[in-house]
């Protein structure tokens, strides 16, 4: 039941394309209303900073995906001992590690405690 979910809610990526577009009407309610005017090197900033959080994401969702899915293997939950956790924290491992990895640029550093 868990995985058809998981699924079905892949189909939620559809709305990451509306966030361009939220981004925008904040910035021009911050000009009309405030009159703060942001640039554009800060608007590309913040693009990328988002753009990096959402990859991780889905790095992260696919690796707790692989961990969970083969349960009956040696995988990076029992290397971690992760199994017993909820999924809010092993979640917070997988984003970690997509975080780490994607910024360190290798995989050298990562190992099981």
């Amino acid at each position: 039941r868990n995985y058809v979910y998981g699924v079905l809610r892949f189909f939620q990526l559809i709305r990451a394309g509306r966030f361009l577009k939220y981004l925008e009407s904040v910035e021009e309610t911050l000009e009309t209303t405030m009159n703060v005017i942001l640039s554009t090197a800060f608007m590309r900033v913040l693009q990328m900073f988002f753009g990096v959080i959402l990859l991780c994401h889905w790095f992260a969702c696919i690796f707790h995906f692989i961990g969970d899915s083969s349960s009956g293997a040696y995988n990076w939950l029992v290397a971690d001992d992760s199994m017993q956790d909820n999924v809010g924290a092993r979640y917070l491992r997988a984003f970690y590690w997509a975080l780490y990895t994607g910024n360190e640029g290798s995989f050298w550093h990562c190992r099981p405690r």
